[in-house]
């Protein structure tokens, strides 16, 4: 709700060529400033078209309504459908880079073999000059592919939260029971952190499979088939690795409902904070968000212990590779063991370790828990909307009659809160409704408006209804800017208000005129 208009500062990226956007020449004017004084907002370029949060919102929205007509919707396949495309050509890159990386071992084992007398100096330059010229290939390509992939993970996320902050605006409130609260914030920062994180390794599903055989079939074809003796403790480790994986993903999704739960708890005392400090309960709801807060780090204790575990499995396994290796190759194969077909053995497994062993598992794992992420927002998405439209409408004869009402908040709450209620209300009448604390005042305003789990009973209205709560709400802006709300400043209308609201008295202008936040 800032009033400042942020100027609009062209992104050099727009207009960069293909030289410009390989070597990322395109942000060294803001790099060349930032070196001489502290960057400043209006310093940081304006987002390019393609990642303007309303667009890619609506290219989402889009593809989500595309779903809800199919029997089964999935949010999953909306997202990666709209990035197909580029991940595809994000697989390519990669294969560029990993196959140029792969020859490495290769060629270095040639160079050695000049140094052991079975190859020429002038074969060895030749290797030396096909090593750097695949060094400049995988600089040329590493930077852009990583850079395009967390510009694609980044519009994922981007979308994903501009889509739940629309359905949040949609929301019945007993459909969003238990959720408007802890586990929105919850999916807006931590599920979509994950579903972004999850696009970096997705192309190493295709690659490291694929780079693995082939690694498989040149260490059998140049040196012994023996050597290959490493890969039984790859294979043994791929599947612990997994099922470490699994249990690490099903501990962080408990650990995700338990978070929520307290987080949507310690919102209900925020908004009750008055009752509690009334009638001195700060301390039974202190035992109780302990209470819970220890149920969640219980869950996150055997987080980390299993993720701890996990990374001795990866320390440990780079060791473990080449004793087996090696000594099965002096025991069994039937020639001598040369620095050459060491560095060829090692370097490939250490290859085949990354590929299958890191990158692979965690491609898998990132996607299970994306997934996971994804249900959940899908969940939310599914929620039951308010279908009544917020417009002014004329009616001949405008009234209210509720006939019967049953209603309660929750479908966990058996309880009603209301129950048997009839009224009418016509044009010009003045109805008041009274009762203590908790008997159910502004639950009946609000299912008027359908944001309360009608159970049995009628409502009908004509004409239009217009709500003002009884809880004000400010936001941390302005006065100024609390009164505009995000709308352009008109005079009369403005000094209008403010008559209204009684703000004409010296003291008022001046909290009126100043800029600090309310």
């Amino acid at each position: 709700m800032d009033e400042r208009v942020r100027k609009y500062h062209p992104n050099p990226l727009n207009e960069a060529n293909f030289l410009s956007k390989i070597f990322l020449n395109w942000i060294s004017p803001l790099l060349s400033l930032g070196k001489e004084r502290p960057l400043k907002d209006e310093d940081l370029y304006s987002p390019i078209a393609d990642e303007e949060s309303k667009l890619l919102t609506d290219q989402l929205e889009r593809e989500w309504n595309k779903e809800l007509k199919r029997q089964k919707p999935s949010l999953f396949n909306a997202m990666f459908r709209i990035h197909t495309l580029n991940l595809i050509a994000m697989t390519f890159l990669l294969a560029v880079e990993e196959f140029t990386k792969m020859s490495f071992p290769l060629l270095i084992s040639r160079i050695l073999r000049y140094f052991e007398g079975s190859a020429t100096f002038n074969e060895a330059l030749y290797f030396a000059i096909f090593i750097a010229a695949g060094v400049t290939v995988n600089c040329v390509v590493h930077h852009p592919y990583f850079l395009e992939l967390t510009r694609i993970g980044m519009k994922m996320r981007l979308a994903s939260s501009g889509l739940l902050y629309k359905k949040a605006f949609k929301l019945n409130m007993s459909g969003a029971d238990n959720q408007l609260g802890g586990q929105l914030i919850n999916m807006l920062s931590n599920d979509g952190t994950r579903v972004e994180y999850s696009v970096y390794f997705i192309p190493h599903l295709i690659i490291a499979p694929l780079q693995s055989s082939i690694i498989i079939f040149i260490l059998a074809e140049s040196i012994d088939i023996s050597i290959l003796s490493g890969l039984v403790i790859i294979f043994l480790a791929i599947p612990l690795q997994s099922f470490l994986g699994n249990v690490i993903d099903k501990l962080r999704r408990i650990t995700a409902k338990k978070c929520d739960r307290r987080i949507n708890f310690v919102n209900e005392i925020f908004n009750g904070i008055k009752i509690i400090k009334m009638y001195c309960w700060e301390e039974p709801f202190r035992k109780a968000v302990e209470l819970l807060r220890g149920k969640e780090m219980k869950y996150q204790k055997k987080l980390f212990m299993v993720a701890t575990f996990n990374g001795i499995v990866d320390l440990i396994l780079p060791s473990a590779i080449t004793f087996t290796s090696v000594t099965f190759f002096v025991f069994f194969a039937n020639r001598p063991l040369t620095p050459s077909y060491i560095v060829l053995a090692m370097s490939y497994y250490m290859r085949i370790s990354n590929s299958l062993g890191f990158f692979f598992i965690k491609a898998i794992t990132t996607l299970i828990a994306a997934k996971v992420s994804i249900k959940r927002m899908q969940d939310f998405l599914l929620e039951k909307e308010i279908y009544k439209l917020n417009e002014l409408s004329e009616a001949d004869d405008p009234h209210i009659k509720v006939r019967n009402l049953k209603a309660r908040w929750s479908h966990d709450v058996r309880s009603l809160t209301l129950n048997n209620i009839t009224f009418e209300a016509h044009q010009g009448d003045l109805i008041a409704i009274i009762g203590s604390v908790g008997a159910g005042k502004s639950s009946l305003l609000t299912s008027l408006l359908d944001e309360l789990k009608i159970i049995s009973g009628d409502i009908d209205i004509k004409g239009s209804v217009f709500y003002v709560p009884q809880e004000p709400w400010i936001f941390t802006a302005s006065l100024k800017q609390n009164i505009l709300f995000g709308k352009a400043y008109d005079k009369r209308k403005f000094n209008e208000i403010i008559k209204v609201c009684c703000l004409e008295e010296v003291s008022d202008s001046q909290i009126l005129n100043s800029l600090k936040n309310i």
